[in-house]
C-alpha cells in the first residue's frame, strides 16, 4: 500500500476564506473518499485537535485505511528507517527537505504551489528551494500548463542570478509536473437553479435574472481590481436592457474595507449587488 505523508498547519481563528486552504482542505478530503492508498497527515501535538476539527474527517469508519492524523515528532522520533513512499508538502513548505535528511531517507518530495505572484517568493521559496538540492525524482506540482511555464522561468531567473553573483552552478533538476487542482463532483454538481439562489439569499427578484458571479478575496493588491468588472457589467446592461442582468460578487474581506469600497462603487447602478462573507 502507497503511503503518502503530508503536514497540515490549520488556519488560526475564523479569518477570511483563503483559496490556499480550500484547495488543501479538498484534496485530503478527496483522498479521504478516494484514495487506495494511506496518507499520513502530521501536524504539532498542539495542533491536532484542531487539525480533527477542521478535517472533520470520519476516521472511525470500519475498514478505513485512507486517512491517518499523528503527531509529526512521532515521526522524527521513529527515526531513520521509518517507511515513508513520497512526501507531499501541501503548500512549498520547504522543512520536508530537512526531515529527509534527519531520517535519512530516499523518498522522493513533491510540492504544490498556490500563488506565484509576490516578489518574495523568489528569495524565501525558490532560492531556499534552489539551495536545498531537490534530486530528479522530487517534482513541484503546477495547476497549469502556465503555472508551469511560469515555474519553470521563475527558477531559471533565480538560478542564472545566483549563479553570476557567487559563481556557482545551482539548477533546479527536480521535475514540474501538471495536474489541475480537482474538483468534487458529487459537491460541485448540476442543482435546481431557483433553488439553490433561494439558498445562498440572493432573493426573490433575481431568481430569474441573468447573473454575473465573481468569487473570491476582495483585494485590489493581491487579488483583483474590480473596478474594469464593474464597467463591463454596466455596459452589458446598457445593452441588454429587456434581462435582468445582475453582477454578483461574492468573497471575504481580510481588512473590512474593500468590500464596502466596492459596494459604494457598485451601488451607483441598481444592476450590481454584493456579499461578503464565509463561502463554503
Amino acid at each position: 500500500m502507497l503511503r503518502v505523508c503530508c503536514r497540515y498547519t490549520p488556519p488560526s481563528g475564523e479569518g477570511p476564506v483563503v483559496g490556499i486552504q480550500a484547495a488543501v482542505d479538498g484534496l485530503l478530503h478527496g483522498i479521504d473518499r478516494h484514495a487506495r492508498g494511506r496518507c499520513d497527515v502530521f501536524g504539532t501535538l498542539a495542533q491536532l485537535p484542531d487539525i480533527r476539527a477542521r478535517l472533520a474527517l470520519d476516521l472511525d469508519r470500519p475498514g478505513r485505511q485512507a486517512v491517518v492524523i499523528d503527531d509529526l515528532h512521532t515521526l522524527r522520533a521513529k527515526g531513520e528507517g521509518e517507511r515513508i513512499d513520497v512526501w507531499h508538502d501541501l503548500a512549498m513548505d520547504l522543512r520536508p527537505f530537512a526531515l529527509r535528511r534527519a531520517l535519512k531517507g530516499s523518498f522522493p518530495i513533491t510540492l504544490t504551489h498556490h500563488t506565484l505572484s509576490y516578489r518574495e517568493l523568489l528569495r524565501d521559496v525558490f532560492l531556499r528551494l534552489l539551495l536545498e538540492g531537490p534530486r530528479p525524482t522530487d517534482a513541484i506540482v503546477c495547476s497549469s500548463s502556465a503555472a508551469r511555464t511560469a515555474v519553470e522561468r521563475i527558477l531559471e531567473h533565480v538560478a542564472d542570478r545566483l549563479n553570476a553573483r557567487l559563481g556557482t552552478d545551482v539548477r533546479y533538476r527536480g521535475r514540474l509536473a501538471s495536474i489541475p487542482l480537482g474538483v468534487d463532483t458529487e459537491r460541485f454538481c448540476v442543482r435546481d437553479r431557483a433553488e439553490a439562489r433561494v439558498r445562498l439569499g440572493l432573493g426573490d427578484d433575481l431568481r430569474d435574472a441573468f447573473l454575473l458571479l465573481w468569487v473570491g478575496r476582495f483585494s485590489a493588491t493581491d487579488k483583483a481590481d474590480l473596478v474594469p468588472l464593474i464597467g463591463v457589467a454596466g455596459e452589458l446592461a446598457r445593452a441588454n436592457p429587456t434581462r435582468n442582468l445582475r453582477l454578483v460578487c461574492v468573497g471575504s474581506d481580510r481588512t473590512g474595507r474593500a468590500a464596502s469600497s466596492v459596494a459604494r462603487r457598485g451601488r451607483r447602478r441598481r444592476r450590481r449587488r454584493f456579499h461578503s462573507g464565509r463561502v463554503r
